[in-house]
């Protein structure tokens, strides 16, 4: 199959609008059809304060896709290779025959698309049940052509709309909180970041979700999502991203060093990254490849002269286990009185709490229907959660609504199986220790 042939816009629909134009009345001239967003019942399901507004945006990606799919694929290519690779498909499928072909080869010969697009600005929010966009013929012998692209339109508008309207549900989520615990916003644009290029149904809807995405922040990886914002829409500066390693590269690093201690090898792996090949900047470091809380709790504070004295950020990225859990941490009761640990941990469940702390150590108490309750010890970085261990180590300021936000020099993304509701907990729990919500990008 050519490349051409995937351009061509006869095979980018749905079967039964090839049947279509046998159903119109013979004198049919004119057919307006509009695209109307129906139903909102999801976000409402998935986002609590979705005040039922969806937000316009891919439409000026729409019609450039259309010129793009007609004139590439049909309009500049000869009719009988368009004829040929559309009865390759349709010939077997539908049983077409030339014949069935006219009308298109009628609209080739005409050689443009006798249509008209009218739509609500995009970025602007409307309520569901309300026209986005309408469409109608502009030659009375080609009524059949206005819902011929119906498929096109939806295929190419859905991820857009979706993608722009889920974003801002969480965009509103994060201004709420930043302006209860956040003074100085400048940066609250960097705050909700993309990462969903690989995980997204192809390369062009990765594009064009990720420059919905971007109409509410100014962080994303979803390079293809730039790209689609200044080929369709003109746009100069989208979006931005720092220096940042994941698992192939650190582990490689960690056991190039010493892969025997892992410890000894990460700090060997994290000073040189620091120190020779990043000395300036944002460096982001995934710190899960072997013992997060190893790296939290021995290796920065082993690291910290260089880390403050660093002309730039060290960023610290979880990414395994329960978000709000690491960078949260647990609540905790502590027994009146050094028990023993069968004691404590049953003083622990009494209370309704899973951690406990005893005789100066953490355990963490895991009890589960038809299995034996479980106790582990744990640090009290884990313990604590990420946010507030970095607080113990590096300090920071407490702005002017008295929330405390990180130095500086080091930072937190967290990027890996958050939902709405696990965002809006960590929002909720890090005003309820006293942190500002700035001091970690939620991706």
């Amino acid at each position: 199959m050519s490349y051409k042939k995937l351009l061509n816009p006869l095979l980018a629909t749905d079967s039964y609008k090839h049947s279509h134009h046998g159903f119109l009345p013979d004198d049919t001239t004119l057919i307006y059809s509009h695209l109307t967003p129906r139903g909102n019942q999801r976000f409402l399901y998935n986002y609590p304060d979705h005040d039922g507004k969806v937000v316009v945006f891919g439409i000026s990606y729409l019609l450039q896709k259309l010129e793009e799919h007609w004139f590439k694929g049909f309009f500049n290519r000869k009719w009988s290779k368009i004829e040929k690779e559309t009865l390759d498909v349709l010939g077997h499928h539908l049983g077409f025959t030339k014949a069935d072909l006219s009308k298109f080869k009628q609209l080739h010969e005409l050689g443009y698309l006798p249509l008209e697009i009218s739509a609500i600005d995009e970025g602007e929010c409307v309520n569901v049940g309300v026209p986005i966009l309408t469409v109608h013929n502009t030659h009375t012998d080609f009524p059949w052509l206005t819902n011929f692209i119906e498929s096109f339109i939806l295929n190419t508008l859905y991820p857009a709309i979706t993608a722009a309207t889920i974003t801002r549900e969480f965009a509103k989520l994060r201004d709420k909180y930043f302006d209860i615990t956040v003074s100085d916003q400048s940066l609250k644009g960097f705050h909700l970041h993309n990462f969903s290029y690989r995980g997204c149904m192809g390369h062009e809807v990765a594009g064009i979700i990720g420059a919905a995405h971007n109409l509410f922040t100014l962080g994303t990886d979803t390079v293809y999502g730039i790209a689609v914002a200044q080929q369709y829409y003109k746009a100069k500066e989208v979006a931005y991203s720092v220096t940042a390693g994941e698992h192939s590269v650190v582990t490689l690093g960690i056991n190039y060093y010493d892969n025997k201690d892992k410890l000894n090898g990460e700090y060997l792996n994290l000073h040189n990254l620091l120190v020779n090949k990043y000395p300036t900047g944002i460096l982001s470091y995934i710190a899960d490849s072997y013992d997060f809380w190893r790296v939290v709790d021995t290796i920065l504070p082993n690291l910290k002269k260089e880390i403050m004295n660093r002309d730039g950020k060290l960023v610290i990225r979880p990414d395994t286990g329960d978000a709000v859990i690491n960078l949260c941490g647990y609540s905790v009761i502590e027994t009146p009185e050094v028990l023993s640990i069968p004691d404590a941990i049953q003083y622990a469940l009494s209370n309704n709490f899973n951690v406990v702390k005893n005789d100066g150590k953490f355990y963490l108490i895991e009890s589960n229907v038809n299995e034996p309750t479980t106790c582990k010890e744990i640090s009290e970085a884990e313990t604590l959660g990420l946010v507030e261990t970095l607080w113990n180590t590096f300090g920071g300021t407490v702005n002017d609504k008295g929330y405390k936000e990180l130095d500086s020099h080091i930072g937190i993304i967290y990027g890996d199986g958050l939902s709405y509701n696990k965002v809006k907990l960590i929002y909720e729990l890090l005003e309820s220790k006293g942190f500002a919500v700035n001091n970690v990008v939620l991706a």
